[in-house]
């Protein structure tokens, strides 16, 4: 990212078009992010830890209900 500095500001960056290549994030595998995942030390066989899951009520209103 070249165009982010202490300098640009918020205005600036808004009007910006976002700096990434969506068509290389939509090409990317299961398998490639698995592969990047255990070369950073991860285990993506492991249980997820330290998290709760729950259902929202559906009083909320949200595409889910």
């Amino acid at each position: 990212m070249t165009r982010t500095s202490a300098r640009t500001s918020l205005t600036d960056l808004l009007a910006s078009p976002p700096d990434i290549d969506r068509a290389r994030i939509l090409a990317t595998t299961e398998a490639e992010i698995r592969a990047q995942a255990v070369a950073d030390g991860d285990d993506p066989d492991a249980e997820a830890e330290g998290y709760r899951w729950f259902r929202l009520p559906t009083t909320c209103g949200g595409p889910w209900a």
